[in-house]
Protein backbone atom coordinates (compact mmCIF):
# COMPACT_ATOMS: atom_id res chain seq x y z
CA UNK A 1 0.00 0.00 0.00
CA UNK A 2 2.79 2.43 0.91
CA UNK A 3 4.62 1.63 -2.36
CA UNK A 4 1.46 2.37 -4.34
CA UNK A 5 1.02 5.73 -2.60
CA UNK A 6 4.63 6.70 -3.35
CA UNK A 7 4.34 5.61 -7.01
CA UNK A 8 1.06 7.50 -7.41
CA UNK A 9 2.53 10.68 -5.93
CA UNK A 10 5.63 10.48 -8.15
CA UNK A 11 3.49 10.16 -11.29
CA UNK A 12 1.22 12.98 -10.12
CA UNK A 13 4.17 15.27 -9.39
CA UNK A 14 6.46 14.49 -12.33
CA UNK A 15 4.20 12.90 -14.95
CA UNK A 16 4.73 9.51 -16.58
CA UNK A 17 7.93 10.55 -18.34
CA UNK A 18 9.42 12.19 -15.27
CA UNK A 19 8.54 9.17 -13.13
CA UNK A 20 10.86 6.99 -15.23
CA UNK A 21 13.81 8.50 -13.36
CA UNK A 22 12.52 6.73 -10.21
CA UNK A 23 11.49 3.46 -11.88
CA UNK A 24 14.53 1.50 -10.64
CA UNK A 25 13.90 2.31 -6.98
CA UNK A 26 12.53 -0.31 -4.57
CA UNK A 27 11.26 0.32 -1.06
CA UNK A 28 13.04 -2.35 1.00
CA UNK A 29 11.74 -1.45 4.44
CA UNK A 30 10.07 1.24 6.53
CA UNK A 31 11.01 1.63 10.20
CA UNK A 32 8.92 3.95 12.40
CA UNK A 33 10.09 5.09 15.84
CA UNK A 34 7.08 6.64 17.58
CA UNK A 35 9.14 7.82 20.53
CA UNK A 36 11.67 9.73 18.44
CA UNK A 37 9.01 10.54 15.80
CA UNK A 38 11.25 9.24 13.04
CA UNK A 39 10.36 7.32 9.88
CA UNK A 40 13.33 5.63 8.16
CA UNK A 41 12.84 4.50 4.56
CA UNK A 42 15.36 2.01 3.17
CA UNK A 43 15.34 2.34 -0.62
CA UNK A 44 17.52 0.37 -3.04
CA UNK A 45 18.75 1.30 -6.51
CA UNK A 46 21.07 -0.53 -8.95
CA UNK A 47 22.76 2.76 -9.88
CA UNK A 48 24.11 5.76 -8.00
CA UNK A 49 21.48 8.41 -7.27
CA UNK A 50 22.46 12.07 -7.47
CA UNK A 51 22.00 14.28 -4.42
CA UNK A 52 19.35 16.21 -6.35
CA UNK A 53 17.39 13.00 -6.99
CA UNK A 54 17.72 12.04 -3.31
CA UNK A 55 16.35 15.43 -2.27
CA UNK A 56 13.39 15.02 -4.63
CA UNK A 57 12.65 11.55 -3.29
CA UNK A 58 12.91 12.83 0.28
CA UNK A 59 10.21 15.41 -0.50
CA UNK A 60 7.92 12.67 -1.79
CA UNK A 61 8.49 10.55 1.31
CA UNK A 62 7.71 13.49 3.60
CA UNK A 63 4.38 13.95 1.86
CA UNK A 64 3.32 10.33 2.46
CA UNK A 65 4.62 10.22 6.04
CA UNK A 66 2.92 11.18 9.28
CA UNK A 67 2.98 14.90 9.89
CA UNK A 68 5.67 16.18 12.30
CA UNK A 69 7.73 12.99 11.85
CA UNK A 70 11.36 13.33 10.80
CA UNK A 71 11.96 11.41 7.56
CA UNK A 72 15.30 9.63 7.04
CA UNK A 73 16.25 8.23 3.63
CA UNK A 74 18.64 5.27 3.61
CA UNK A 75 19.85 4.57 0.05
CA UNK A 76 21.39 1.14 -0.54
CA UNK A 77 22.90 -0.43 -3.63
CA UNK A 78 20.70 -3.03 -5.32
CA UNK A 79 23.06 -6.01 -5.53
CA UNK A 80 22.03 -9.23 -7.22
CA UNK A 81 23.94 -12.04 -8.90
CA UNK A 82 23.22 -15.62 -9.92
CA UNK A 83 24.28 -17.13 -6.58
CA UNK A 84 22.00 -14.84 -4.57
CA UNK A 85 19.15 -15.32 -7.07
CA UNK A 86 19.55 -19.10 -6.83
CA UNK A 87 19.32 -19.13 -3.06
CA UNK A 88 16.38 -16.72 -2.97
CA UNK A 89 14.45 -18.66 -5.62
CA UNK A 90 14.81 -22.03 -3.89
CA UNK A 91 13.85 -20.49 -0.53
CA UNK A 92 10.81 -18.84 -2.12
CA UNK A 93 9.71 -22.05 -3.85
CA UNK A 94 10.04 -24.01 -0.62
CA UNK A 95 7.97 -21.50 1.36
CA UNK A 96 5.42 -20.24 -1.20
CA UNK A 97 5.24 -22.81 -4.02
CA UNK A 98 5.73 -26.16 -2.26
CA UNK A 99 4.17 -28.18 -5.10
CA UNK A 100 6.70 -26.77 -7.58
CA UNK A 101 9.54 -27.16 -5.06
CA UNK A 102 8.76 -30.82 -4.38
CA UNK A 103 8.24 -31.55 -8.08
CA UNK A 104 11.62 -30.04 -8.98
CA UNK A 105 13.38 -31.88 -6.15
CA UNK A 106 11.78 -35.18 -7.05
CA UNK A 107 12.03 -35.06 -10.82
CA UNK A 108 15.69 -34.13 -11.11
CA UNK A 109 14.75 -31.21 -13.38
CA UNK A 110 17.05 -28.22 -13.31
CA UNK A 111 17.02 -24.46 -13.01
CA UNK A 112 19.81 -22.67 -14.88
CA UNK A 113 20.99 -19.16 -14.02
CA UNK A 114 23.04 -16.85 -16.25
CA UNK A 115 24.01 -13.19 -16.11
CA UNK A 116 24.64 -10.83 -19.04
CA UNK A 117 24.53 -7.05 -19.52
CA UNK A 118 23.04 -6.47 -16.09
CA UNK A 119 20.20 -8.95 -16.62
CA UNK A 120 19.71 -12.33 -14.98
CA UNK A 121 18.17 -15.16 -16.96
CA UNK A 122 16.45 -18.07 -15.22
CA UNK A 123 15.65 -21.14 -17.33
CA UNK A 124 13.47 -23.96 -16.01
CA UNK A 125 14.40 -27.19 -17.83
CA UNK A 126 11.46 -29.29 -16.76
CA UNK A 127 9.14 -32.09 -17.79
CA UNK A 128 5.63 -31.45 -19.05
CA UNK A 129 4.14 -32.05 -15.59
CA UNK A 130 6.36 -29.47 -13.87
CA UNK A 131 5.76 -27.03 -16.74
CA UNK A 132 2.02 -27.26 -16.07
CA UNK A 133 2.61 -26.39 -12.41
CA UNK A 134 4.71 -23.36 -13.37
CA UNK A 135 2.33 -22.00 -15.99
CA UNK A 136 -0.71 -22.39 -13.74
CA UNK A 137 0.30 -19.24 -11.87
CA UNK A 138 3.50 -20.12 -10.01
CA UNK A 139 5.78 -18.39 -12.51
CA UNK A 140 3.85 -15.10 -12.23
CA UNK A 141 4.19 -15.24 -8.45
CA UNK A 142 7.92 -15.84 -8.81
CA UNK A 143 8.23 -12.83 -11.13
CA UNK A 144 6.31 -10.67 -8.68
CA UNK A 145 8.49 -11.85 -5.81
CA UNK A 146 11.73 -10.71 -7.46
CA UNK A 147 10.19 -7.50 -8.82
CA UNK A 148 9.05 -6.54 -5.32
CA UNK A 149 12.53 -5.98 -3.93
CA UNK A 150 15.00 -5.68 -6.81
CA UNK A 151 15.05 -3.61 -9.96
CA UNK A 152 17.64 -5.87 -11.58
CA UNK A 153 15.81 -7.18 -14.68
CA UNK A 154 15.00 -10.91 -14.70
CA UNK A 155 14.12 -13.00 -17.75
CA UNK A 156 12.31 -16.29 -17.11
CA UNK A 157 12.16 -19.14 -19.61
CA UNK A 158 10.60 -22.60 -19.53
CA UNK A 159 12.20 -25.35 -21.61
CA UNK A 160 10.27 -28.61 -21.74
CA UNK A 161 12.46 -31.70 -21.58
CA UNK A 162 11.65 -35.15 -22.81
CA UNK A 163 10.07 -37.49 -20.35
CA UNK A 164 7.01 -39.61 -19.91
CA UNK A 165 4.05 -37.80 -18.45
CA UNK A 166 3.36 -39.72 -15.26
CA UNK A 167 -0.11 -40.67 -14.15
CA UNK A 168 -1.59 -37.85 -12.04
CA UNK A 169 -2.24 -40.10 -9.02
CA UNK A 170 1.26 -41.60 -9.19
CA UNK A 171 2.78 -38.14 -9.37
CA UNK A 172 0.72 -36.96 -6.40
CA UNK A 173 1.58 -40.04 -4.33
CA UNK A 174 5.29 -39.70 -5.12
CA UNK A 175 5.41 -36.00 -4.22
CA UNK A 176 3.34 -36.57 -1.10
CA UNK A 177 5.72 -39.33 0.00
CA UNK A 178 8.70 -37.02 -0.49
CA UNK A 179 6.97 -34.26 1.45
CA UNK A 180 6.21 -36.60 4.36
CA UNK A 181 9.74 -37.93 4.29
CA UNK A 182 11.18 -34.42 4.55
CA UNK A 183 8.71 -33.32 7.22
CA UNK A 184 9.32 -36.43 9.35
CA UNK A 185 13.09 -36.01 9.12
CA UNK A 186 12.84 -32.53 10.61
CA UNK A 187 9.78 -33.11 12.81
CA UNK A 188 11.76 -33.53 16.02
CA UNK A 189 13.68 -30.29 15.70
CA UNK A 190 13.99 -28.51 19.06
CA UNK A 191 12.26 -25.16 19.48
CA UNK A 192 15.26 -22.98 20.22
CA UNK A 193 14.42 -19.85 22.15
CA UNK A 194 16.60 -17.98 24.63
CA UNK A 195 15.26 -16.48 27.88
CA UNK A 196 16.58 -13.04 28.87
CA UNK A 197 16.85 -11.12 32.11
CA UNK A 198 17.52 -7.43 32.93
CA UNK A 199 16.92 -6.08 29.42
CA UNK A 200 17.94 -2.41 29.10
CA UNK A 201 17.59 -0.55 25.78
CA UNK A 202 20.71 1.12 24.36
CA UNK A 203 19.70 2.01 20.79
CA UNK A 204 16.03 2.18 19.86
CA UNK A 205 13.52 -0.04 21.64
CA UNK A 206 13.91 -3.83 21.44
CA UNK A 207 10.69 -5.83 21.37
CA UNK A 208 9.82 -7.52 24.63
CA UNK A 209 6.77 -9.50 23.49
CA UNK A 210 8.77 -12.51 22.23
CA UNK A 211 11.93 -14.45 23.03
CA UNK A 212 15.07 -14.28 20.85
CA UNK A 213 15.84 -17.24 18.60
CA UNK A 214 19.14 -19.06 18.20
CA UNK A 215 21.52 -17.60 15.61
CA UNK A 216 21.64 -20.91 13.73
CA UNK A 217 17.86 -20.62 13.11
CA UNK A 218 18.04 -17.21 11.34
CA UNK A 219 16.81 -17.45 7.74
CA UNK A 220 17.72 -14.98 4.96
CA UNK A 221 14.08 -14.69 3.87
CA UNK A 222 12.84 -13.35 7.23
CA UNK A 223 11.77 -9.72 7.51
CA UNK A 224 12.51 -9.45 11.22
CA UNK A 225 14.64 -11.37 13.73
CA UNK A 226 15.45 -11.10 17.41
CA UNK A 227 18.78 -12.65 18.47
CA UNK A 228 21.10 -12.37 21.45
CA UNK A 229 24.61 -13.34 22.47
CA UNK A 230 28.07 -12.05 23.36
CA UNK A 231 29.77 -9.25 21.41
CA UNK A 232 33.15 -9.61 19.68
CA UNK A 233 35.29 -8.15 16.84
CA UNK A 234 33.94 -4.59 17.08
CA UNK A 235 34.86 -2.27 14.18
CA UNK A 236 33.76 1.21 13.04
CA UNK A 237 34.37 3.19 9.85
CA UNK A 238 32.97 6.24 8.14
CA UNK A 239 30.80 5.84 5.04
CA UNK A 240 32.21 7.12 1.74
CA UNK A 241 29.95 10.19 1.81
CA UNK A 242 30.71 10.82 5.52
CA UNK A 243 27.00 10.88 6.38
CA UNK A 244 27.13 8.02 8.87
CA UNK A 245 29.36 5.60 10.76
CA UNK A 246 29.15 1.92 9.80
CA UNK A 247 29.45 -0.12 13.00
CA UNK A 248 30.05 -3.87 12.86
CA UNK A 249 30.50 -6.64 15.40
CA UNK A 250 30.18 -10.41 15.72
CA UNK A 251 27.40 -11.81 17.88
CA UNK A 252 27.91 -15.32 19.30
CA UNK A 253 25.42 -17.53 21.09
CA UNK A 254 25.35 -21.22 21.95
CA UNK A 255 24.52 -22.23 18.38
CA UNK A 256 26.87 -20.09 16.27
CA UNK A 257 28.13 -16.65 15.26
CA UNK A 258 26.67 -14.02 12.93
CA UNK A 259 27.91 -10.56 11.90
CA UNK A 260 25.77 -7.56 12.85
CA UNK A 261 25.87 -4.15 11.12
CA UNK A 262 24.51 -0.91 12.58
CA UNK A 263 24.32 2.35 10.60
CA UNK A 264 24.87 5.21 13.07
CA UNK A 265 23.48 8.35 11.41
CA UNK A 266 23.71 10.68 14.40
CA UNK A 267 26.06 11.35 17.28
CA UNK A 268 23.64 9.99 19.89
CA UNK A 269 23.46 6.57 18.20
CA UNK A 270 27.24 6.45 17.72
CA UNK A 271 27.87 7.33 21.38
CA UNK A 272 25.43 4.64 22.45
CA UNK A 273 27.20 2.09 20.27
CA UNK A 274 30.58 3.10 21.73
CA UNK A 275 29.26 2.07 25.15
CA UNK A 276 29.18 -1.57 23.96
CA UNK A 277 32.33 -3.58 24.67
CA UNK A 278 33.57 -7.02 23.64
CA UNK A 279 32.12 -9.69 25.90
CA UNK A 280 28.92 -7.74 26.62
CA UNK A 281 25.66 -9.69 26.42
CA UNK A 282 23.16 -7.92 24.17
CA UNK A 283 19.95 -8.56 22.28
CA UNK A 284 19.56 -7.28 18.71
CA UNK A 285 16.46 -6.56 16.67
CA UNK A 286 17.06 -6.38 12.91
CA UNK A 287 16.59 -7.82 9.45
CA UNK A 288 18.68 -10.61 7.86
CA UNK A 289 20.72 -9.69 4.82
CA UNK A 290 22.86 -11.76 2.43
CA UNK A 291 25.97 -9.59 2.06
CA UNK A 292 27.29 -9.72 -1.52
CA UNK A 293 30.53 -8.04 -0.37
CA UNK A 294 31.31 -10.81 2.16
CA UNK A 295 31.03 -13.95 0.03
CA UNK A 296 27.24 -13.91 0.37
CA UNK A 297 27.43 -14.48 4.11
CA UNK A 298 24.29 -14.01 6.14
CA UNK A 299 24.33 -11.01 8.47
CA UNK A 300 21.82 -8.94 10.45
CA UNK A 301 21.30 -5.20 9.94
CA UNK A 302 20.41 -3.92 13.42
CA UNK A 303 17.58 -1.45 14.06
CA UNK A 304 17.70 -1.59 17.87
CA UNK A 305 20.03 -2.99 20.54
CA UNK A 306 19.60 -3.62 24.27
CA UNK A 307 21.82 -4.92 27.03
CA UNK A 308 20.63 -8.09 28.67
CA UNK A 309 21.64 -11.05 30.74
CA UNK A 310 21.09 -14.39 29.05
CA UNK A 311 19.32 -16.64 31.55
CA UNK A 312 21.83 -19.23 32.74
CA UNK A 313 19.14 -21.75 33.61
CA UNK A 314 18.13 -22.05 29.95
CA UNK A 315 18.73 -25.78 29.18
CA UNK A 316 20.44 -25.04 25.88
CA UNK A 317 22.62 -28.16 25.77
CA UNK A 318 19.64 -30.41 26.50
CA UNK A 319 17.89 -29.05 23.41
CA UNK A 320 20.30 -30.98 21.21
CA UNK A 321 19.61 -34.67 20.73
CA UNK A 322 21.52 -37.43 22.55
CA UNK A 323 23.39 -40.14 20.66
CA UNK A 324 20.82 -42.23 18.74
CA UNK A 325 20.40 -45.73 20.20
CA UNK A 326 20.81 -47.47 16.84
CA UNK A 327 21.61 -46.88 13.20
CA UNK A 328 18.36 -46.20 11.36
CA UNK A 329 19.36 -45.54 7.72
CA UNK A 330 23.14 -45.95 7.26
CA UNK A 331 25.19 -48.41 9.30
CA UNK A 332 29.01 -48.52 9.34
CA UNK A 333 30.72 -51.38 7.54
CA UNK A 334 33.78 -53.33 8.74
CA UNK A 335 36.85 -52.03 6.93
CA UNK A 336 39.09 -54.41 5.00
CA UNK A 337 41.47 -53.18 2.35
CA UNK A 338 44.88 -54.07 0.99
CA UNK A 339 45.64 -50.36 0.83
CA UNK A 340 46.16 -50.27 4.57
CA UNK A 341 48.62 -53.19 4.39
CA UNK A 342 50.57 -51.68 1.50
CA UNK A 343 50.88 -48.32 3.19
CA UNK A 344 52.97 -49.57 6.10
CA UNK A 345 55.83 -52.01 6.20
CA UNK A 346 54.78 -53.43 9.59
CA UNK A 347 51.05 -54.02 9.46
CA UNK A 348 50.55 -54.82 13.11
CA UNK A 349 52.72 -52.03 14.45
CA UNK A 350 50.76 -49.64 16.67
CA UNK A 351 51.90 -46.05 16.98
CA UNK A 352 51.99 -45.27 20.70
CA UNK A 353 50.65 -41.76 20.04
CA UNK A 354 47.41 -43.26 18.66
CA UNK A 355 47.08 -46.01 21.30
CA UNK A 356 43.82 -45.83 23.23
CA UNK A 357 42.41 -43.10 20.97
CA UNK A 358 39.61 -42.98 18.38
CA UNK A 359 39.44 -40.80 15.29
CA UNK A 360 36.88 -40.36 12.51
CA UNK A 361 38.46 -39.17 9.26
CA UNK A 362 35.80 -37.81 6.92
CA UNK A 363 35.29 -36.02 3.63
CA UNK A 364 32.27 -34.50 1.87
CA UNK A 365 31.24 -33.85 -1.70
CA UNK A 366 28.99 -30.83 -2.15
CA UNK A 367 27.21 -28.84 -4.85
CA UNK A 368 29.45 -25.82 -4.20
CA UNK A 369 31.73 -24.13 -1.69
CA UNK A 370 29.34 -22.12 0.51
CA UNK A 371 27.39 -24.01 3.15
CA UNK A 372 24.60 -21.41 3.26
CA UNK A 373 24.02 -21.69 -0.48
CA UNK A 374 25.06 -25.24 -1.38
CA UNK A 375 24.19 -28.79 -0.33
CA UNK A 376 25.95 -32.05 0.66
CA UNK A 377 25.90 -34.84 -1.96
CA UNK A 378 28.13 -37.48 -0.32
CA UNK A 379 29.63 -38.41 3.06
CA UNK A 380 32.67 -40.66 3.30
CA UNK A 381 34.36 -41.54 6.59
CA UNK A 382 36.58 -44.14 8.24
CA UNK A 383 37.15 -44.80 11.94
CA UNK A 384 40.64 -45.29 13.39
CA UNK A 385 40.90 -47.07 16.76
CA UNK A 386 44.29 -47.85 18.32
CA UNK A 387 46.04 -46.88 15.09
CA UNK A 388 44.01 -49.17 12.78
CA UNK A 389 41.13 -48.43 10.42
CA UNK A 390 38.26 -50.62 11.59
CA UNK A 391 35.04 -49.20 10.07
CA UNK A 392 33.78 -47.09 7.16
CA UNK A 393 30.68 -44.92 6.77
CA UNK A 394 29.71 -44.07 3.19
CA UNK A 395 26.52 -42.75 1.61
CA UNK A 396 25.32 -40.55 -1.22
CA UNK A 397 22.95 -37.75 -0.19
CA UNK A 398 19.96 -36.38 -2.09
CA UNK A 399 20.64 -32.60 -2.06
CA UNK A 400 17.07 -31.89 -3.30
CA UNK A 401 18.53 -29.47 -5.88
CA UNK A 402 20.14 -30.08 -9.25
CA UNK A 403 23.90 -30.67 -9.12
CA UNK A 404 25.80 -28.08 -11.22
CA UNK A 405 27.44 -29.36 -14.39
CA UNK A 406 30.96 -28.43 -13.29
CA UNK A 407 30.50 -30.34 -10.03
CA UNK A 408 29.26 -33.42 -11.92
CA UNK A 409 32.39 -33.28 -14.10
CA UNK A 410 34.60 -33.12 -11.00
CA UNK A 411 32.93 -35.70 -8.77
CA UNK A 412 31.07 -37.85 -11.34
CA UNK A 413 28.04 -37.68 -9.01
CA UNK A 414 24.91 -37.10 -11.11
CA UNK A 415 21.32 -36.21 -10.31
CA UNK A 416 20.25 -39.76 -11.24
CA UNK A 417 22.70 -41.23 -8.73
CA UNK A 418 21.27 -39.27 -5.79
CA UNK A 419 17.56 -38.96 -6.61
CA UNK A 420 16.62 -42.10 -4.63
CA UNK A 421 19.16 -41.59 -1.83
CA UNK A 422 18.32 -40.32 1.68
CA UNK A 423 18.32 -36.60 2.45
CA UNK A 424 20.88 -35.30 4.96
CA UNK A 425 18.36 -35.05 7.82
CA UNK A 426 17.71 -38.79 7.53
CA UNK A 427 21.37 -39.82 7.91
CA UNK A 428 22.51 -37.05 10.26
CA UNK A 429 21.77 -39.07 13.41
CA UNK A 430 23.66 -42.08 12.07
CA UNK A 431 26.76 -40.02 11.24
CA UNK A 432 26.53 -38.27 14.61
CA UNK A 433 26.60 -41.67 16.34
CA UNK A 434 29.52 -42.81 14.15
CA UNK A 435 31.54 -39.73 15.24
CA UNK A 436 30.56 -39.83 18.93
CA UNK A 437 33.50 -39.68 21.37
CA UNK A 438 35.98 -39.42 18.47
CA UNK A 439 38.33 -36.72 17.31
CA UNK A 440 37.36 -35.53 13.83
CA UNK A 441 40.11 -35.44 11.19
CA UNK A 442 39.93 -33.90 7.72
CA UNK A 443 42.06 -32.31 5.01
CA UNK A 444 41.15 -28.62 5.34
CA UNK A 445 38.71 -29.83 7.98
CA UNK A 446 37.06 -26.43 8.53
CA UNK A 447 35.43 -26.64 5.08
CA UNK A 448 33.80 -30.04 5.63
CA UNK A 449 32.99 -29.30 9.26
CA UNK A 450 31.30 -26.05 8.21
CA UNK A 451 28.79 -27.96 6.06
CA UNK A 452 28.18 -30.68 8.68
CA UNK A 453 27.71 -28.13 11.45
CA UNK A 454 25.40 -25.88 9.37
CA UNK A 455 23.04 -28.69 8.36
CA UNK A 456 23.25 -30.80 11.55
CA UNK A 457 22.19 -28.13 14.03
CA UNK A 458 18.70 -27.64 12.55
CA UNK A 459 18.31 -31.44 12.87
CA UNK A 460 19.09 -31.18 16.59
CA UNK A 461 22.68 -32.54 16.55
CA UNK A 462 25.73 -30.66 17.81
CA UNK A 463 29.08 -31.81 16.34
CA UNK A 464 31.48 -30.30 18.88
CA UNK A 465 34.18 -32.97 18.55
CA UNK A 466 37.87 -32.02 18.83
CA UNK A 467 39.34 -31.54 15.34
CA UNK A 468 42.64 -32.15 13.57
CA UNK A 469 43.52 -30.77 10.14
CA UNK A 470 45.94 -32.85 8.02
CA UNK A 471 46.54 -29.76 5.87
CA UNK A 472 47.93 -28.04 8.98
CA UNK A 473 49.98 -31.15 9.83
CA UNK A 474 51.50 -31.09 6.34
CA UNK A 475 52.49 -27.44 6.63
CA UNK A 476 54.11 -28.00 10.02
CA UNK A 477 55.94 -31.15 8.90
CA UNK A 478 57.43 -29.61 5.75
CA UNK A 479 58.07 -26.08 7.05
CA UNK A 480 61.76 -26.65 7.87
CA UNK A 481 62.62 -29.06 5.07
CA UNK A 482 64.51 -28.25 1.90
CA UNK A 483 62.55 -27.75 -1.31
CA UNK A 484 63.78 -31.02 -2.87
CA UNK A 485 62.27 -32.93 0.05
CA UNK A 486 58.89 -31.20 -0.24
CA UNK A 487 55.83 -31.84 -2.42
CA UNK A 488 54.95 -29.04 -4.87
CA UNK A 489 51.82 -28.22 -2.83
CA UNK A 490 49.79 -29.57 0.08
CA UNK A 491 46.76 -30.84 -1.82
CA UNK A 492 45.53 -34.26 -0.75
CA UNK A 493 46.25 -35.87 -4.11
CA UNK A 494 49.77 -34.40 -4.24
CA UNK A 495 50.62 -35.57 -0.72
CA UNK A 496 49.25 -39.08 -1.37
CA UNK A 497 51.52 -39.46 -4.40
CA UNK A 498 54.48 -37.91 -2.54
CA UNK A 499 54.28 -40.62 0.14
CA UNK A 500 53.61 -43.37 -2.44
CA UNK A 501 50.13 -44.04 -1.14
CA UNK A 502 47.71 -45.46 -3.66
CA UNK A 503 46.18 -42.88 -6.01
CA UNK A 504 42.73 -43.64 -7.38
CA UNK A 505 39.56 -41.66 -8.02
CA UNK A 506 39.96 -38.50 -5.98
CA UNK A 507 37.01 -36.15 -5.43
CA UNK A 508 34.80 -38.97 -4.15
CA UNK A 509 34.18 -38.82 -0.43
CA UNK A 510 34.83 -42.49 0.37
CA UNK A 511 38.23 -42.57 -1.35
CA UNK A 512 39.31 -39.12 -0.16
CA UNK A 513 38.49 -39.98 3.46
CA UNK A 514 40.60 -43.16 3.20
CA UNK A 515 43.53 -41.26 1.65
CA UNK A 516 43.25 -38.61 4.38
CA UNK A 517 43.29 -41.34 7.06
CA UNK A 518 46.41 -42.93 5.58
CA UNK A 519 48.05 -39.52 5.30
CA UNK A 520 47.16 -38.74 8.92
CA UNK A 521 48.72 -41.99 10.20
CA UNK A 522 51.77 -41.46 7.97
CA UNK A 523 52.44 -38.03 9.49
CA UNK A 524 52.11 -39.41 13.03
CA UNK A 525 54.46 -42.28 12.13
CA UNK A 526 57.05 -39.81 10.81
CA UNK A 527 56.71 -37.32 13.66
CA UNK A 528 54.70 -38.25 16.75
CA UNK A 529 54.96 -34.69 18.12
CA UNK A 530 52.84 -33.22 15.31
CA UNK A 531 49.61 -33.71 17.27
CA UNK A 532 51.02 -31.69 20.15
CA UNK A 533 52.21 -28.96 17.78
CA UNK A 534 48.90 -28.88 15.91
CA UNK A 535 46.62 -29.01 18.92
CA UNK A 536 43.10 -30.38 18.77
CA UNK A 537 40.49 -27.65 18.54
CA UNK A 538 36.76 -27.38 18.94
CA UNK A 539 34.74 -25.09 16.68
Amino acid sequence: MMTERIDSLIVEKYGIDGAKAFSDLRLRSLSVDRYKKTATYTVSSPTEFSQEQKNELLKILKEVSVKDFKVVLDMTTDKMDCDIAKRLLWDYLKESCPSVYLALCDSGDSILFSESDGRISVTFKVTKKVKELLTSGALNRIKGYFASFTSIPFDFFISETEGDAADAKQTFDRLNALRERTVEAYASQPVRRVALEEKRDIIGKVRSDCLPKYIIDVLPTEQYVLICGKVGDITKRESKDNTMTICKFALTDFSGTINVTLFARDEKTLNAFCSIYEGDEIVVNGRPNVNAYSNNKLEVVASSIARCRIAKQTPQLDEFKPVPPEYAVISPMPFESSIQTNAFSEENRMNTVLKGRSFVVFDLETTGTQCQLDKITEIGAVKIVNGKIIESFNTLINPQVSIPKEVVELTKITDDMVKDKPIFAEVCGDFYKFCHDCTIVGHNVSFDYGFIDYYARPCGYLFNNPQIDTLSLARKYFQDKQSKNKPKDNKLETLARFFNLESGDFHRAAYDSLMTAMLFMKFIELDGTLLEKNGEKRL
